[in-house]
């Protein structure tokens, strides 16, 4: 089975990794003959050169353009809409020509477009016939603010030869709401490696060691991290220590850096800037922090799951999907500092639980998470796609 894969440009965090494993699990174990497209060379080409797979650069862009964080960022944005519009256009018809120079497009059986901004892969299946496999990794507006440079998206997507893989059940009805026919999306969550976390025996030492890991941008919630540990009583600060992983731009780093200095978080918090090695850094934790504004899948929930760390999450977007509130982690609400700070200092004054919840959290993320029964359902569906 040829399948054209098409990544989106940027090469970090979850979804790449989500879609990175993906690939090799399905080339490895199932009769898949991988191809990767992708918009410029970096990671996804060293990764396909390491494992022997056929793969080009063609130069696509997206048409689903994030606004911008800040207000002069939305502006400038808004008046260069019609730039990054004609960049997108004339960027696709040269990656069409790029890709079809390069594929033979009669032997490939399925193209399938990892983020739900990219259309090339939707554009290519349909000028040859092919199924296009389209995965819904985010909401669009509630979490990166996103407009469309292509008019009547919702209509493009629902298009016939179009499969849509929501990676949540939140995701999923999100985008149901917007328009997407229920008819062709399904949910199949994402997939992590599980033999390459496990727990530890975690010592009931007087520091709680709290990691946060994802990248530095208002949504994912670091800010309101930092206020809730503001909030807690000196003594429960005490017993703390908190190290944020991820990288951003530097308007919002600076943000960060100036209100840790406010309000005297220098010596519990500490910055620790991007990692790859996420499963050697999680074991020497004990409590991990997802407080996004809206999460849709949470592959670090997961992740953090999986090494037996107790997870307080946001209950927004996916968390509540993935954590059973008081059983496998703690739910707070967001956006409450207050509610956040409320559970930290429930977990310090009550370190045993740590390891409860964790254990049980950990078995429950191996059962219903792994990749190698994410690989199994989207195998499946291809089989299905094809044989349509």
């Amino acid at each position: 089975m040829k399948i054209v894969f098409i990544p989106y440009s940027y090469e970090y965090y979850g979804a790449s990794e989500s879609f990175l494993d993906l690939i090799k699990t399905l080339a490895d174990n199932y009769n898949v003959e991988p191809v990767i497209l992708t918009s410029k060379y970096g990671r996804y080409n060293e990764f396909a050169k390491v494992n022997n797979f056929e793969n080009y650069v063609i130069g696509h862009k997206a048409f689903l353009l994030s606004k911008g964080r800040s207000k002069v960022r939305k502006i400038i944005k808004f008046f260069l809409r019609p730039f990054y519009w004609g960049q997108y256009r004339i960027s696709n018809v040269t990656a069409i020509m790029r890709a079809e120079k390069y594929v033979d497009f009669s032997s490939v059986d399925i193209i399938h477009t990892n983020l739900n901004r990219n259309d090339i892969g939707a554009i290519l299946a349909q000028k040859h016939g092919i199924r296009h496999i389209w995965h819904i990794r985010e909401f669009g507006d509630a979490d990166y603010e996103c407009v469309s440079l292509r008019n009547n998206y919702i209509d493009f997507m629902n298009r016939e030869n179009n499969t849509l893989i929501a990676i949540s059940d939140a995701v999923m009805n999100k985008w149901i709401l917007q328009g997407i026919n229920k008819e062709r999306i399904v949910r199949i969550y994402n997939g992590v490696d599980e033999s390459k976390f496990f727990p530890i025996q975690r010592q009931d030492k007087q520091l709680v060691r709290i990691v946060m890991i994802g990248a530095l941008h208002p949504t994912k919630g670091q800010i309101l991290l930092l206020k809730a540990i503001s909030n807690l009583p000196i003594e429960v600060k005490n017993r703390l220590r908190v190290d944020i992983y991820g990288d951003g731009k530097w308007d919002y780093k600076i943000r960060l850096f100036s209100l840790v200095k406010k309000k005297e978080l220098s010596n519990i918090v500490t910055f620790k800037g991007y990692r790859d090695n996420i499963c050697d850094i999680i074991k020497d934790y004990d409590v991990g922090v997802m407080a996004s504004k809206a999460e849709a899948f949470g592959r670090v929930t997961v992740e953090y799951m999986m090494s037996g760390l107790l997870v307080i999450a946001s209950n927004t977007g996916a968390s509540m999907e993935i954590i059973r509130n008081g059983e496998t982690g703690l739910i707070f609400e967001y956006p409450s500092v207050e509610a956040l700070s409320k559970c930290i200092e429930y977990v310090v004054n009550n370190r045993k639980i740590i390891s409860e919840i964790g254990n049980r959290a950990c078995e429950d993320a191996k059962s219903r998470f792994s990749l190698s029964s994410t690989a199994k359902c989207v195998y499946s569906l291809y089989g299905k796609v094809i044989n349509g």
